[in-house]
């Protein structure tokens, strides 16, 4: 009888340990926390901010991203992730779930993981964006305002049609004239001034500012309006 006894404890002690390792298990999946768009933005441009991880197919991460953010689609290489103390990862997706579902896979231990709210498909403010992508918009009922943040000589020498020139170096000047409420894509040569426009204007409250990836050099003229003199 004890000998049976202490058979049961121990089958019993078996199965509640295995039904705590599950719990455990079922707890960290859905241990992710969402993070609202409007937080996530004003995170994206301070001082310290989070790891934006973009879990999308490679091509879609091509197209259209977050700013700052980067492109790791496996769970293996997300674990392997090398974090500051105390700084937080972002998964973003096209939808909540599916960052939630690679979360939920590649857990990272003493490190906050959050989910961007709601997903891509419910982002609202600026986009590092293709040059496919800014031909769609343009051909939109409400197309955003092009501005060429490039020197003088290099606007005069070739541009995209519908753009207006202010130069990088005169932000300070220009920047506060915007209007917050419109859709503003920046473009340069390759992106890179670009991009510190929309760091600049997004520290200064504008959230509809979108970068052209791969700047003007790879706006595909042949095809698309351009005003370029011979």
């Amino acid at each position: 009888m004890q000998r049976r006894f202490r058979s049961s404890c121990g089958a019993w002690a078996e199965r509640i340990g295995r039904v705590t390792a599950l719990m455990l298990a079922c707890a960290t999946c859905g241990a992710a926390e969402d993070i609202a768009p409007e937080a996530l933005w004003d995170a994206l441009f301070a001082e310290k901010p989070p790891l934006v991880v973009d879990v999308r197919e490679p091509e879609a991460f091509a197209q259209s991203r977050l700013p700052r953010s980067r492109n790791v689609c496996t769970p293996e290489e997300i674990a392997a992730l090398t974090l500051d103390e105390g700084q937080p990862l972002v998964l973003v997706a096209q939808t909540e779930e599916e960052a939630r579902s690679m979360a939920a896979k590649a857990p990272l231990p003493g490190h906050a993981v959050r989910v961007l709210r709601g997903g891509l498909a419910k982002w609202p403010f600026g986009l590092e964006i293709h040059a496919e992508e800014l031909r769609r918009r343009l051909q939109g009922e409400k197309p955003p305002k092009l501005v060429d943040v490039r020197t003088s000589a290099e606007y005069e020498a070739c541009r995209i049609e519908g753009t207006v020139h202010r130069p990088l170096d005169q932000i300070e000047t220009w920047g506060p004239t915007l209007s917050k409420a419109e859709e503003i894509v920046l473009g340069c040569r390759t992106g890179r001034r670009s991009g510190l426009a929309q760091d600049w204007l997004a520290r200064h409250g504008f959230r509809r500012v979108h970068n052209l990836l791969g700047g003007t050099a790879g706006w595909p003229y042949e095809r698309a309006g351009a005003q370029c003199p011979p």
